[in-house]
């Protein structure tokens, strides 16, 4: 199975951006929106589902005049929530790559 190819980077982003789990993953969340549903392997659908929901009401929450571009936090997510975010892209990854 082919993987979508920006998750490589996506998740070295992730892995190397300052703050907690929960601003490093929100750091992505515009990478992560347009990944196809169709890449994730059947058992990680759900759970990616969920976390592209879940960006996409934080980003459609955003003040219009910010001029905020990117999230500095997912919207009700915390830290242990956002590591088990980030555990499961990194198991796509896995999972699709092969690596």
């Amino acid at each position: 199975m082919k993987g979508y190819y920006k998750l490589p980077t996506i998740n070295y982003r992730i892995a190397t951006h300052e703050g907690t789990a929960s601003r490093r993953l929100a750091s992505q969340a515009n990478e992560l929106l347009p990944m196809p549903i169709e890449s994730v392997p059947d058992e990680c659908k759900k759970d990616f589902t969920n976390l592209k929901r879940l960006i996409e009401e934080t980003l459609n929450n955003l003040p219009r005049n910010s001029g905020l571009m990117v999230p500095v936090r997912l919207a009700n997510i915390h830290n242990s929530t956002a590591v088990k975010y980030i555990k499961l892209l990194m198991e796509i990854e896995y999972k699709t790559t092969g690596n």
